[in-house]
């Protein structure tokens, strides 16, 4: 007897069949291109202009105290943990290394964008009063002096919206199968999954220290083959391409959401400043 194939035997088949690109129909703007900042190691899109998290944040900072203040009372030790500095979001590696340059220097990522690593002794009093001091006294104290959680509900719907269409499109997988192969040639095994941008030899690296020569090796060879084959710029300028519409559409919301966001970054960065 012939069988009929349902939708659920051929879920995995994606885009094709039963189911349909959600992504089909948003609206592109090809005059719309990202720029990599190779001095700054940093992929500038459209949507920058209104993000909150390239600029220095202070709620960090303002918990580290709190928690410190709190530590110190329960242990009677005085403790320092690792400063929380800016926000290392967008440093580099948003489609896989692109920079050789960067990568010659420091391998698989700069050690000064992780902070410093907290003693030994924090660790230890970390461990033994942290959720003593969050519950009891840092949680509702930093919620005095601001919202924990502002809104940045439309940024973060348009980032969405515009990586996934742009993951969708044709040229995103052509741009990575590309990377791909170049990686190959150079005696790498790349990790083809959707999420990833790395290779297996990367695996079980320590990157605590300075860099290694194998591992400046191995970083150096996944960015050139990022220049060379043009991926990380493709694949960067297909998300600013849905971008720009987006942003044009709920502009007026995004300047509002940043304009919050500032405002509450200056309430924690005045507690940090008169508390250091």
């Amino acid at each position: 007897m012939k069988k009929n194939i349902s939708c659920v035997a051929i879920a995995a088949l994606v885009l094709t069949g039963c189911m349909a690109n959600p992504y089909a129909n948003m609206e592109r703007d090809t005059s719309a291109h990202a720029i990599l900042d190779y001095e700054n190691n940093r992929i500038i899109m459209p949507l920058d202009a209104y993000s909150p998290y390239f600029m220095e944040q202070y709620q960090g900072k303002a918990l580290d105290i709190l928690n410190e203040r709190c530590f110190k009372e329960k242990s009677g030790i005085e403790v320092h943990g690792a400063t929380r500095g800016a926000s290392i979001m967008g440093q580099g590696r948003e489609y896989g290394l692109w920079n050789p340059e960067y990568t010659a220097r420091y391998g698989l990522l700069d050690r000064a964008t992780n902070g410093e690593k907290p003693s030994e002794e924090y660790t230890k009093v970390y461990e033994k009063y942290m959720r003593e001091c969050y519950e009891g006294y840092t949680k509702p104290e930093i919620e005095k002096i601001g919202n924990t959680h502002p809104n940045t509900s439309t940024y973060m719907m348009i980032h969405n919206q515009a990586i996934g269409a742009a993951a969708s499109h044709k040229d995103w997988k052509e741009a990575r199968e590309k990377w791909f192969t170049c990686l190959r040639s150079k005696g790498l095994t790349p990790r083809t999954d959707e999420g990833s941008w790395s290779v297996v030899e990367e695996s079980g690296m320590d990157t605590s220290g300075p860099p290694s020569e194998e591992e400046i090796r191995i970083a150096t060879i996944e960015a050139q083959c990022s220049k060379d084959t043009g991926m990380a710029q493709t694949l960067a300028d297909l998300v600013a391409s849905y971008q720009a519409p987006l942003i044009k559409k709920h502009e007026v919301q995004l300047q509002k959401e940043l304009d919050e966001y500032k405002a509450n970054n200056e309430k924690f960065k005045k507690f940090v400043l008169d508390n250091q």
